[in-house]
């Protein structure tokens, strides 16, 4: 669920950022869209390290 709100939040900050008109504008959203990629960068981690450890378990 965080994962797809995240996406959802870089669409929407993208969107506005792509129809600003004002350099401070773009400058703010630039600024969300580093935190909001970072964030997706995090719970990508997390997933892979989830389904590395998934993987690993000898599971019958």
């Amino acid at each position: 669920q965080n994962f797809e709100q995240n996406i959802i939040n870089l669409k929407e900050t993208i969107q506005c950022s792509y129809n600003t008109e004002k350099i401070d504008n773009i400058q703010k959203y630039l600024s969300t869209l580093f935190s909001a990629f970072c964030e997706l960068d995090s719970l990508s981690e997390k997933l892979s390290n989830f389904t590395l450890y998934a993987l690993s378990m000898n599971v019958k």
